[in-house]
């Protein structure tokens, strides 16, 4: 039998309701479609979809509709809107226009909802619990990745985007090739954007259903927030240059060495940083219930190897499949013999080389080394960054009372 209660909860949070109930208010609306319509326009200028000269230019004053492109490819671009004149140019392709209203939405939403619940606290920082419980709500979204407490949305759709020449040199695709393919980079934003609205509207309704205290404003508190940013940072950027090498790399012809290197060292790592990073309260229950387990290590064992073979060295025969670890690509970079498994890297030293050297091989793969052979070391930094769940009486949920201490034994 169908529990309707639990449908209704799941519905609610995929369809945002309690975020959707705090911008309801004409003042929470306005806000909203402030954020939504700067960032679109922000987002418009930094892709180039439109451009505002300085002088007038010498352009016709005139709005065409382009139906496709003489060669047949790119058929997600259209139809496409060019708008010119005196001002400059507006291009709206079909995918790229759908994906910024979807994603300017998303930022609108997020960063009203966050800015609603900050304000009365900044108000008045002696509030009750709940103000604080606030507070920590937002700290818990992924709000973290970027503009401190204004919005996951925001800053995950600027790193998206800023991102694609980085990620196109970390994977060894050209730009073009990239740009060119950009329909899968369009889903993703979106994906990335909605996972982040889910998340923070989990904490909102466990704010408003529970009352969990916040965690103490301390240095670990930072360096848990700073850990789950970086987390989220390169778990994004790595499971997205996947889909870059899709463009060079067929997935029908790939080999089995291809597909092991997609699924358990882009995915796998990637997507178990992610989760780290923004559900850090469910990630070290679930974490916890896999190590309890008498078979976890069946759970652990290819975060391990996938760990191990990107974040640490691979063996020549391996590394002539197309794998290669961190080591392989620094005994490439410094032109060691093939015999000791070098494999050149992708990008000249640069910025794109050294991010994809310390937080694309490094981070991910340590962070899954240490969860697969020490859990609890693991899941530590996450932890000063949860709340503590409380119940109406002031105690802890899931106790039925305070432990006993050694001066006041249990009877």
């Amino acid at each position: 039998m169908v529990d309707v209660a639990t449908v209704d909860r799941w519905f609610g949070l995929l369809t945002l309701r309690e975020s959707r109930r705090f911008v309801r208010a004409r003042f929470g609306r306005l806000v909203a479609g402030g954020i939504a319509v700067a960032f679109a326009v922000a987002s418009m200028l930094v892709s180039g979809m439109l451009a505002i000269y300085a002088r007038p230019a010498d352009l016709p004053s005139q709005v065409v509709v382009l139906w496709g492109n003489p060669l047949g490819v790119d058929p997600w671009n259209y139809p496409a809107i060019l708008a010119t004149g005196p001002w400059g140019v507006l291009s709206l392709p079909f995918l790229a226009t759908v994906t910024m209203v979807l994603v300017s939405a998303g930022v609108g939403l997020g960063a009203a909802v966050s800015a609603l619940l900050l304000v009365p606290l900044l108000r008045n920082r002696r509030r009750a619990r709940r103000d604080v419980v606030s507070a920590s709500t937002i700290g818990a979204t992924p709000t973290i990745a970027g503009l401190g407490l204004l919005g996951a949305c925001c800053c995950t759709s600027c790193l998206t985007t800023a991102s694609v020449p980085l990620i196109a040199a970390a994977s060894g695709a050209s730009l073009s090739s990239l740009l060119l393919n950009d329909w899968y980079v369009n889903v993703f934003q979106v994906a990335i954007v909605f996972l982040a609205l889910v998340a923070q509207e989990r904490a909102l309704v466990r704010a408003t259903s529970g009352c969990p205290t916040a965690p103490p404003s301390s240095r670990r508190l930072v360096g848990s927030i700073v850990l789950r940013v970086l987390l989220f940072v390169a778990g994004v950027t790595w499971s997205l240059a996947m889909f870059v090498e899709w463009g060079s790399v067929s997935p029908a012809s790939a080999g089995l060495a291809t597909w092991y290197h997609w699924i358990v060292e882009h995915q796998l790592l990637s997507l178990t940083a992610v989760a780290a990073a923004i559900f850090p309260d469910e990630f070290v229950r679930g974490v916890r219930r896999i190590v309890s387990r008498s078979g976890g290590w069946f759970l652990r064992g290819p975060l391990l190897v996938g760990a191990v073979t990107w974040g640490l060295w691979v063996p020549p025969s391996l590394a002539s499949l197309g794998l290669g670890g961190l080591l392989n690509e620094l005994f490439g970079y410094l032109a060691l013999p093939s015999s000791w498994g070098a494999v050149p890297p992708d990008a000249p030293l640069g910025a794109a080389l050294l991010f994809h050297w310390v937080f694309q091989h490094a981070l991910l793969s340590g962070f899954g080394l240490v969860l697969a052979l020490r859990p609890r070391l693991a899941l530590a930094p996450l932890e000063w960054s949860i709340g503590v769940p409380v119940a109406a009486g002031g105690v802890p949920s899931g106790t039925d009372r305070p432990r006993p201490t050694p001066s006041s034994p249990a009877g």
